[in-house]
């Protein structure tokens, strides 16, 4: 582990003394997802913020995306959900931004499973149903019976049995599709 903490600091020094900020960005992210593997959390989210601060400094967009997932799924993993709620939610945002809907999809998934953790099972609907539309482009690669799963337990949690049996028939449908095709 240190050797690992030692080669992404000695890589973060290089991009900064060569002026690659968005290396040093990556770099960051990278040691922030080591801290946070051996139960460093303090440090994983230190690194995580220098790594967003950084993408909003350069105005990069897809990296700010990925950098606010990132810290939504770290607060999500940590018990931090309402946090979670709004970094997730800002991810979410600048990948509409971009126009990239296969990750904005992704991380509307994340942000429907925390919304659920915290009972906010409405607005945990809403966003996977745009996950779902997200992902009606990008057929297997995006597994999209997930959200329909996703889907289905909101709405047995909501007591809708109709729409619940309607979500796992789809769910199945796409599941066996995915095998199907190899």
């Amino acid at each position: 582990r240190r050797v690992l903490f030692r080669s992404h600091d000695e890589a973060r020094e290089i991009f900064e003394n060569l002026g690659g900020l968005d290396m040093v960005a990556v770099a960051y992210q990278q040691m922030g997802a080591v801290h946070e593997e051996i139960g460093q959390f303090e440090e994983a989210e230190q690194s995580f913020q220098k790594s967003l601060a950084i993408s909003e400094e350069q105005k990069n967009l897809l990296d700010q995306a990925k950098n606010l997932g990132r810290l939504g799924s770290f607060y999500a993993k940590v018990g931090r959900s309402d946090e979670a709620v709004t970094f997730l939610q800002r991810s979410a945002e600048k990948y509409v931004e971009i126009n990239n809907m296969a990750d904005e999809g992704r991380v509307r998934g994340n942000l429907s499973i925390t919304l659920i953790t915290l009972k906010r099972y409405e607005e945990a609907r809403q966003e996977i149903q745009r996950a779902i539309e997200c992902f009606k482009p990008y057929g297997h690669k995006v597994e999209p019976w997930r959200a329909w799963d996703k889907l289905r337990e909101i709405e047995l949690v909501n007591g809708n049995q109709e729409a619940a049996a309607q979500a796992r028939e789809q769910a199945i449908k796409l599941y066996l599709a995915f095998r199907s095709d190899g």
